[in-house]
């Protein structure tokens, strides 16, 4: 990253990456103490972004930050399942107001995102007659949320009051396709918002 200050303004710019492997190979059991497999699963996921951010003081007592970042994800399985991309863009703008030399307020609003995990993506488990299968489709959850609060401090002594309110949309969770009897099969697969 680099940073760059002039009066009152700071600039942030950079980029990183992340790659992330896995690799599973596991047995499975009958009732009766039979061992099939190994049975293959797992694959590679890979994480590029850019970001930037800039923080500016237009008046003593007020600071505004402004920022973004840009994600450009792909998911590669090992096995003959598709490959999967996403690109994504998390927002933030926030300001902190001081009041008075006792009291100050901030504000934030935010977008951020988690993309799906290894396991969510390629590796499926049984628990009894309950089957849960992988989704390599999976599209990263994304958040959207608000945050407020009040700080005073006076002689070492300090009150802090913050509240905040987040939606989380394309949530990842266990759905049910399929029940005949008590066997019931699942998948991961993204859902709708959770307030």
């Amino acid at each position: 990253q680099w940073t760059r200050g002039w009066g009152s303004n700071v600039l942030l710019v950079g980029a990183d990456t992340k790659r992330t492997a896995s690799t599973v190979s596991e047995l499975r059991y009958s009732a009766l103490g039979v061992q099939t497999g190994p049975f293959l699963a797992g694959g590679t996921e890979r994480d590029n972004a850019i970001f930037g951010r800039i923080s500016t003081a237009p008046h003593d007592n007020l600071t505004v930050v402004l920022g973004a970042r840009t994600d450009f994800w792909k998911s590669t399985p090992n096995t003959a399942l598709p490959e999967h991309t996403a690109t994504y863009i998390s927002p933030r703008a926030s300001l902190g107001w001081r009041v008075s030399e006792e009291t100050s307020v901030h504000a934030s609003v935010y977008r951020g995102h988690r993309t799906p995990t290894l396991n969510e993506l390629h590796r499926g488990f049984s628990v009894g007659s309950i089957v849960t299968n992988p989704n390599p489709e999976l599209n990263p959850e994304r958040l959207t949320g608000v945050e407020g609060g009040w700080l005073w401090s006076r002689r070492g002594v300090s009150a802090r009051v913050t509240g905040f309110a987040n939606e989380l949309d394309n949530a990842i969770t266990n759905v049910t396709i399929s029940s005949v009897g008590a066997a019931i099969t699942r998948q991961r697969q993204n859902t709708d918002s959770v307030p």
